[in-house]
């Protein structure tokens, strides 16, 4: 079976989820005999795609605007994937993103992953380029969608009208516990570590506001990982809370790194109001690092009984929950569950059911092919 994935999860980023999901995948599936994955991309900065691409690719240089690059690089890698689909050797087409330039040009079946419908549940999100009617086409057409979780699932139902039949659930997973942590010495003594995005549903501001007295009753600070440097705005809320000298932004420089600072967090939080699926708890698991969640149903989906949830519109419910915490007792039962909860995911079982996804869509062109010809 020759499965072919396009540019753009590849192409924009060096460090996306979306890519790191794909080159997992493509990676597992690259050790199952009879089964082919072929990546059309000619240029990329993206490291997750060193891990599974080692010839042929061409770094994009940092020449001119800081967009014009990127964006000349995702033209050619479009025409490249676009010569591919008119050749048409390849059972499975799986494009990495939701753009759908190849609708026009596809001849083969092709599967779609749905991740989250930030851009339907937020509209803000059609500024940074997700299209509803662009997302509607793609998975009316596509022969199976992909969802990360039940939760998403869902989701898709809620927006748009499909089949639920043709959508396949297939979680996420991680390869945190196979690291190892490289230390950071930055970190303060002690703090609770919030990774990845803050803005619009990560709910980043939303959180520190009801957390503030606990952090300065405790003297604890919050550490923060990826997302970028402290905006303006939010150097104006750390003074008003008075935490400007608890709150950190520190950089990871690898998942060793990252890990690590899971490993000596006093727990990890994510607040989110919604997510697809949701990695960093799992990477919590990995690193023993206790979980706190916002009690949204994909939070209870993944971590089931092993985080403390608290209520996002409750101060209360959001300061016992960290308080939950002091006790070494209830940290060391939280860790446990975390691990005993990380052995439902693997990306090996994620990478076999992507593949009986891939089977489905041939079977189903098989079929159609047959009824074709006997007309």
């Amino acid at each position: 079976m020759r499965i072919l994935y396009d540019h753009q999860a590849f192409t924009g980023t060096s460090h996306s989820g979306i890519s790191r999901f794909f080159a997992e995948i493509i990676g597992e599936l690259k050790l199952i005999s009879d089964v082919k994955p072929i990546v059309k991309i000619v240029f990329s900065n993206n490291h997750h795609l060193k891990s599974i691409k080692k010839q042929g690719v061409i770094a994009i240089p940092k020449l001119g605007p800081p967009r014009l690059m990127p964006t000349i690089a995702s033209q050619f890698n479009k025409v490249n994937a676009l010569n591919a689909l008119r050749k048409s050797n390849f059972d499975v087409f799986h494009p990495t993103y939701f753009h759908n330039y190849f609708l026009e040009n596809i001849k083969k079946p092709f599967v779609v992953t749905f991740h989250d419908t930030a851009a339907e549940d937020f509209p803000e999100f059609e500024s940074l380029g997700a299209n509803f009617d662009l997302r509607k086409k793609t998975l009316e057409k596509a022969t199976r969608i992909i969802a990360i979780s039940e939760c998403t699932k869902a989701d898709i139902l809620r927006h748009y009208d499909i089949n639920p039949t043709k959508i396949d659930v297939i979680y996420h997973a991680t390869r945190f516990d196979q690291i190892e942590p490289k230390k950071i010495e930055s970190l303060p003594e002690k703090y609770i570590l919030y990774v990845g995005q803050r803005g619009l549903y990560k709910n980043f501001n939303g959180f520190l506001t009801n957390a503030a007295s606990f952090l300065k009753q405790e003297n604890i600070s919050l550490v923060c990982i990826g997302g970028g440097e402290f905006n303006a705005e939010e150097n104006l809320l750390f003074k008003s809370l008075g935490v400007q000298n608890l709150v950190q932004k520190i950089n990871a420089e690898s998942d060793n790194s990252l890990k690590f600072a899971y490993q000596k967090a006093f727990c990890f939080v994510y607040p989110s109001k919604l997510e697809g699926f949701g990695i960093p708890i799992l990477e919590a698991f990995a690193a023993q690092c206790p979980v706190l969640l916002s009690d949204i149903p994909i939070f209870r989906e993944v971590a089931d009984n092993a985080a403390i949830f608290f209520d996002l519109n409750n101060i209360d419910s959001l300061q016992n929950a960290l308080k939950g915490f002091l006790t070494e007792a209830n940290r060391q039962e939280f860790i446990q569950k975390g691990s005993e909860r990380l052995t439902h995911f693997s990306w090996k079982k994620s990478a076999q059911q992507t593949l009986e996804t891939y089977q489905k869509c041939i079977s189903k062109n098989a079929d159609y092919q047959q009824d074709t010809n006997q007309l």
